[in-house]
């Protein structure tokens, strides 16, 4: 398995699901958040995003110590808290450290294969021309709070030329100084006992995006007569967890919200 590399355009559209992008889609690609220039804690949250072609093999290189954080001669495991399956080309493993990081430390993500072979995945855009590697902190910051109600802010839908993409985008207003997530599970208010998909999707700018680009994304909105219900929590950097949000919003209509 390889991975491939792209321009950061492509890669806004297949990592975070850009609905702006416009280039073709590619056959796979491996991604890591949190940024390059976070301070990672020394019990850090790792997101290994698996796009296309590489996400088949993603939950094997993330067990039986295939997945690590490597400094030199040290190689600190990395064990599963979670693999989550996106609504289009996409897949997420949640990664934690077996045991705690060294601070003032620099660590590169490191996944080997079966055979041993080293993979190096990159960086989320806008870093993503480098390799997944950070430095390390003993300070943890405050766990994620809210400082606002969260809201939706718009839906969007737009063709391109590989398919659409749509997006319900929620504002999410917070103190905390770092990068942030949002752990979510969309349900469908017409079915709620129905299994709702759960992702892990970057917070950019106070935005929390829900949907898909057109080549991957992690959640499907679209639907003119569709009630959609975000139940999400904010996580940080070290894994830390916001109290539980619940957010109604109706579906992305392709002819009311395009673009």
């Amino acid at each position: 398995m390889m991975i491939i590399r792209f321009t950061l355009s492509l890669l806004a559209a297949l990592t975070l699901a850009a609905p702006t992008a416009r280039a073709d889609c590619a056959v796979g690609s491996l991604t890591a958040w949190p940024p390059a220039t976070t301070a990672l804690p020394l019990r850090p949250l790792i997101l290994l995003d698996a796009y296309g072609e590489d996400r088949s093999p993603i939950a094997a290189l993330a067990k039986d110590a295939r997945a690590a954080l490597v400094n030199g001669t040290q190689r600190i495991p990395l064990t599963v808290e979670a693999i989550h399956t996106g609504a289009l080309q996409l897949t997420q493993a949640a990664l934690t450290p077996e045991t705690p990081l060294a601070p003032d430390t620099r660590y590169t993500l490191e996944l080997r294969t079966a055979d041993g072979k080293v993979i190096t995945p990159s960086h989320h855009p806008p870093d993503g021309r480098r390799p997944a590697a950070w430095t390390t902190t003993a300070e943890t910051p405050a766990a994620p709070t809210l400082t606002a109600p969260p809201r939706v802010s718009q839906h969007t839908y737009a063709l391109f030329g590989c398919g659409p993409a749509a997006h319900v985008d929620i504002a999410i207003a917070t103190a905390a100084p770092g990068p942030l997530t949002a752990q979510v599970t969309l349900r469908d208010r017409a079915t709620p006992d129905a299994p709702a998909p759960t992702y892990i999707v970057p917070i950019n700018r106070g935005t929390l995006s829900i949907g898909h680009g057109m080549c991957s994304g992690a959640f499907n909105p679209t639907g003119a007569d569709r009630r959609l219900r975000a139940e999400f929590v904010v996580r940080d950097a070290a894994g830390q967890r916001s109290k539980p949000h619940t957010l109604d919003f109706a579906g992305v209509d392709p002819e009311r919200h395009a673009r």
